[in-house]
């Protein structure tokens, strides 16, 4: 169908735009060569290889809403490590809490005061009384379903595309056609059995 797109300029936009990438950024593509030596698509998580089109920049250094490549260009980061540095980056007071936290002891299979004052703070601001933590959304997620499930009674979940909710097996679903199917290798049938399928908004 023609929409009055001229399709031969866009492609022609978008090759001038691929060949002005490669050549402001020789230093991000050089690492990601060399990185391939070592990780799967030359990333450390292989999700990074498909977030847009064109190589992944590896960054150098940030700081508040900005960060800047390898290749010394700066960016607004509209992601802040997906709301891990939702303060900024090296924001002063976080780097000196976190700092003071490590010459501590980094990591325990106890609890800490910390997590108390913690816990105490999220119930004053947000209302809710009891606090868990996880190590990633995938964690919590897997809590979440398991609750969910508990609490209604049902086994089915619901996943929505264009999302990102965990490596949780069950949860690497796609909507293909009207069938629901894995959406990485090594994800089976049965492990999606339980998505009722997926839903796109």
């Amino acid at each position: 169908m023609d929409h009055g797109v001229d399709l031969d300029r866009v492609s022609e936009l978008k090759r001038r735009e691929d060949a002005h990438f490669v050549d402001k950024h020789p230093k991000s593509l050089a690492l990601g060569e060399r990185a391939r030596t070592t990780m799967p698509l030359g990333v450390p998580l292989s999700w990074m290889a498909f977030l847009y089109d064109h190589p992944p920049l590896f960054v150098d250094a940030a700081e508040g809403a900005h960060f800047t490549d390898v290749d010394g260009h700066r960016y607004l980061d509209m992601s802040l490590g997906i709301t891990v540095a939702s303060t900024g980056h090296t924001a002063e007071p976080v780097v000196r809490a976190v700092a003071d936290r490590m010459m501590k002891g980094i990591q325990f299979h106890l609890p800490t005061e910390d997590a108390a004052i913690v816990s105490e703070e999220l119930a004053r601001r947000w209302g809710l009384p009891k606090w868990q933590y996880q190590l990633s959304s995938t964690q919590a997620n897997t809590d979440a379903i398991r609750l969910a499930r508990l609490r209604t009674g049902r086994e089915r979940i619901l996943v929505f595309e264009g999302k990102y909710q965990g490596h949780l097996a069950e949860l690497l679903a796609v909507l293909d056609e009207a069938e629901t199917v894995p959406e990485y290798l090594g994800v089976t049938d049965h492990d999606i059995a339980n998505s009722c399928g997926t839903f796109s908004p």
